[in-house]
């Protein structure tokens, strides 16, 4: 299971990826892109290869998700794009690019993801229908949004108050 934190950079004193580790053991990474930071601890699966490492990014945006998209070979051929991985996740922002958020109702899967869009100057984050796959967020003092796929990931950063309050 991946995990996946996402954060303004104005909180990069406190991101720590370390807390969510345990959830990606063969790689981790980050990235700060557009004034986020995007955070990703692997557990390689489909596309063992480095080349499935996240955050994916291209000219449209960039993205780190935690799932399996179960039909993303078919969804691969309805995009014009040249795909770096095999990992079944890389399709999501050539989907965006062509779809925009009504991609999320192609997608037959589990899944957790956080995307910026370069076009529209938006931060997306979605779950799978059933919400199988965990997202937390929360804000910061200045009403910046943060994203974790544990709680305790959100917990951890001082300026973050995890949502909903109590928690």
């Amino acid at each position: 299971m991946c995990g996946i934190l996402v954060v303004h950079k104005d909180n990069v004193d406190s991101f720590d990826l370390d807390i969510i580790a345990h959830r990606g053991p063969n790689h981790s990474s980050k990235i700060i892109s557009n004034d986020y930071i995007f955070g990703f601890v692997r557990l390689s699966i489909v596309d063992t290869s480095s080349n499935g490492h996240q955050p994916f990014i291209n000219k449209h945006g960039i993205s780190v998700t935690n799932g399996e998209i179960y039909n993303h070979k078919e969804l691969m051929k309805q995009v014009d794009y040249e795909f770096v991985s095999k990992s079944d996740c890389e399709v999501l922002l050539p989907l965006l690019e062509k779809y925009s958020t009504n991609l999320f109702n192609m997608i037959d899967g589990e899944f957790a993801t956080v995307m910026f869009d370069n076009k529209t100057n938006q931060l997306i984050a979605a779950r799978d229908h059933l919400g199988i796959r965990p997202l937390f967020y929360g804000y910061d003092l200045n009403g910046n949004i943060a994203f974790c796929s544990e709680m305790k990931g959100l917990e951890s950063m001082k300026d973050i108050r995890p949502f909903p309050p109590g928690h």
